[in-house]
């Protein structure tokens, strides 16, 4: 109960002699407590800090000698708002350059050290026999469970209590957006990564961490694919009492945010020298993550990302302005309107200025986040661009595609705080109605090559269900896929259409499931929260795949390697941006080939 003594002491992170070792303390400040906060002595005054900071000093102390600490707390004057921007500017070196990275997930409690053990444990096991797992993920003839590999090496996953490893991955410490950067900091490898995190009175290291979510995430997906392949008839309910350890006590929560942060930090590991390691792509990465001040959804990732100089940490400025002149600085840099794309929900003023807070699911926030490899719709032109600062608005010149003229959804529900600010009455519909409308549109149509045309739309005419994870180029929709649709859609029925030779001697509903899965995945991915849409410019007529929120007479422009939708703003020649769009036939710049570098019009979006 002794009072807690520090001292502050400066120190130079570019002096290569600098004989100084500090450990860089990762934390999550916690509710304070505004009227007794607990206090620290520093020299010539006290100094109040949150619980959780003075829980965690109170653990750390040592009681032989002084532990030497970088606390952002009070390491930074935070009442000083330039200290404290340069402070953070500086952030990825200073937990890259201490001796280790500590973490501190809060006090312990009744579960927390039987949790802790399993993830050591666990850890261990995965660390110790990684070269036998690893040759078992490659033997394709090896028909054991990864449950059942991990049995065979003498621990049991079945009989522990995940539901008290569960908790610990999900208190507050792996929801801060600020550990990405200060865990990734200390390693570039599953192998090389350094750190220990403790809980209460016990702790384990970072390595076993890592190693620990490793393992289980492999067990989880191989027990989810084996329950999948095995749906034959059974019901949701049926599936759920066939899932063992540590899948089954997983099924009644959410995906723990422990485990998210592992996956966060691993791809940011593989992409350490990947040219998509832009601010963009880490946005959207850690849209799950939180921070008190929305400012640092940005300044927290300026450290790991090859493009960080477009964030320059200025805490006088307000979120808005933060926000406006980080997507100037990226359009300016890539020379490209990428960052406008996404499927616009949340109502903000400007309309064209990226939506850094926005925490929905990949598929809800864009078509394709690796656009730049999958489209070309504005060929290989520059986006070329006017802001004005006082009114706040963009100018930007394109290539009118059209207006839409027929809407069919929106498929899903919008996902994200702020969707019901701005939907208003626009809901979606269900999803047998979206699968007969779109399928009377189908029986509508008078010719072979639209009908073609349309079924290719729905899976943005691309060989693969899951559009993201391409490196290169797709390949277009086989002539397959069209027998897969017209199953999908009871054009065909099922049993005379599934050739005799697919899975013979199967259930048919498992014949069904497999052989319609390549058209099908890729048509639930395209339009999860997403519209049907035609569009007409005189006499030109096309198919595509829109927001959320399209409606009948909105536009399309260039500008981007998908296509934007703009909403005239009524009585002034004005447009908000309302999200992007796939329009089938143009997306490899097939429109503006021949329009010239000053051609097209210029749009004033606000």
């Amino acid at each position: 109960d002794a009072p807690i003594e520090c001292e502050l002491k400066t120190i130079d992170l570019d002096d290569e002699q600098n004989s100084t070792y500090y450990l860089a303390l990762s934390y999550v400040w916690g509710q304070s407590d505004a009227i007794n906060p607990p206090k620290i002595l520093l020299p010539g005054h006290e100094h109040s800090v949150t619980p959780n900071l003075e829980a965690a000093l109170r653990h750390l102390r040592r009681d032989d000698k002084p532990l030497l600490l970088w606390v952002d707390a009070v390491s930074i004057n935070q009442d000083d708002l330039p200290e404290r921007a340069s402070q953070v500017e500086m952030m990825a070196d200073i937990y890259k350059k201490a001796v280790t990275t500590v973490s501190w997930l809060g006090e312990g409690d009744a579960d927390s050290d039987e949790a802790v053990e399993l993830v050591r444990t666990v850890g261990n096991l995965w660390a110790e026999h990684r070269y036998e797992l690893g040759d078992y993920v490659e033997d394709e003839n090896d028909t054991r469970t990864p449950v059942q590999v991990v049995e065979d090496l003498g621990f049991s996953l079945r009989d522990r209590k995940w539901s008290s490893v569960w908790r610990l991955l999900e208190r507050p410490y792996w929801s801060r957006v600020w550990i990405i950067q200060e865990l990734a900091a200390r390693g570039d490898s599953l192998i090389r990564v350094d750190g220990v995190l403790h809980c209460g009175s016990k702790s384990f290291e970072r390595f076993q961490f890592d190693s620990f979510c490793v393992l289980v995430l492999y067990c989880i997906r191989a027990e989810l694919g084996a329950n999948f392949a095995q749906v034959s008839g059974n019901t949701a309910q049926d599936l759920v009492f066939q899932m063992h350890e540590p899948l089954a006590s997983l099924q009644s929560r959410m995906h723990p945010p422990g485990l998210r942060t592992a996956q966060t930090l691993a791809a940011c590991r593989g992409h350490e020298s990947n040219r998509h390691r832009h601010i963009d792509w880490l946005l959207r990465l850690t849209r799950r993550f939180k921070a008190t001040d929305p400012r640092d959804k940005l300044f927290a990732l300026r450290g790991l990302v090859i493009d960080g100089e477009l964030v320059t940490p200025n805490y006088s400025k307000s979120f808005e302005e933060v926000a406006e002149d980080f997507t100037i600085s990226h359009i300016r840099a890539h020379l490209s309107l990428e960052i406008l794309l996404g499927n616009r929900f949340r109502g903000h003023f400007p309309s064209w200025v990226a939506d850094i807070l926005a925490d929905y699911r990949p598929s809800a926030t864009g078509l394709a986040p690796s656009a730049d490899t999958l489209y070309r719709a504005a060929d290989d032109r520059d986006a070329v661009i006017t802001y004005d600062r006082p009114s706040h608005s963009l100018s930007c010149r394109g290539v009118v595609v059209g207006t839409i003229n027929k809407v069919i959804g929106p498929w899903g529900s919008p996902e994200g705080p702020g969707a019901e600010d701005v939907l208003g009455n626009h809901v979606a519909l269900g999803h047998d109605r979206v699968y007969s409308a779109l399928r009377q549109f189908y029986i509508g149509l008078g010719d072979e090559r639209s009908r073609e045309i349309f079924w290719r739309t729905l899976c943005r005419d691309a060989d693969s269900p899951y559009l993201d994870s391409w490196s290169e180029d797709p390949a277009p929709a086989p002539a397959g896929y069209a027998t897969q649709f017209y199953i999908t859609f009871q054009l065909h029925e099922r049993t005379t259409a599934i050739p005799e030779t697919f899975m013979p001697g199967e259930d048919i509903w498992r014949r069904y499931s497999a052989f319609t899965a390549p058209f099908h995945e890729g048509f639930l991915d395209t339009l999860s929260n997403r519209t049907f849409i035609t569009t007409q410019n005189e006499q030109v007529h096309r198919m595509g795949i829109g927001p959320y929120l399209a409606m009948e007479g909105w536009l399309f422009f260039f500008g981007a390697n998908l296509c934007l939708v703009l909403r005239p703003v009524e009585g002034e020649n004005r447009y908000k941006v309302m999200g992007d769009a796939y329009i089938h036939g143009i997306m490899k710049g097939e429109l503006v080939k021949d329009v010239p570098a000053d051609g097209g019009q210029v749009f004033d979006i606000v």
